[in-house]
C-alpha cells in the first residue's frame, strides 16, 4: 500500500527518508511515543508527517496533520482484523497530539 505523500517525498531515496525523519514522536522523547499500535507499524505515516513538517518544507500544518491521520487509517483499515478499532482509536489520540502540540508551520 502507498500511503499519501508529497511528490517530493516519492523523489528522496531510502536512505534520504531516513535521514529527514526520525519516525513517532519528537526526537527528544522519541523512545517514548512508539512507531507502532499494537504491533501494526506506523512509522512510514510518521516519517511523512516529520518530513512535512520540516523548516525547509512549505506546508501547512493543518495539511501534515490531516495527511497524517488519513496515512494512520489507510495503514489501520488496510490490516483489519480485531484490534481496528482499538488501533484507530489510538490513532486518533496520535492525531489530537499532534494537532496540540506539533511544530509544523502554523500559517496559511
Amino acid at each position: 500500500m502507498k500511503l499519501h505523500a508529497p511528490a517530493e517525498w516519492w523523489q528522496l531515496s531510502r536512505e534520504e527518508q531516513l535521514a529527514m525523519s526520525n519516525g513517532c514522536g519528537p526526537h527528544a522523547i522519541e523512545p517514548l511515543i512508539p512507531d507502532s499500535i499494537f504491533g501494526l507499524s506506523i512509522e512510514e505515516a510518521c516519517r511523512i508527517h516529520d518530513f512535512m513538517y520540516r523548516p525547509d518544507q512549505d506546508f501547512p500544518k493543518w495539511t501534515a496533520d490531516i495527511m497524517f491521520l488519513g496515512n494512520l487509517i489507510d495503514i489501520i483499515e488496510a490490516k483489519g482484523g480485531w484490534l481496528k478499532l482499538l488501533r484507530l482509536h489510538v490513532a486518533l489520540t496520535y492525531y489530537k497530539l499532534v494537532r496540540e502540540f506539533g511544530r509544523g508551520r502554523r500559517k496559511n
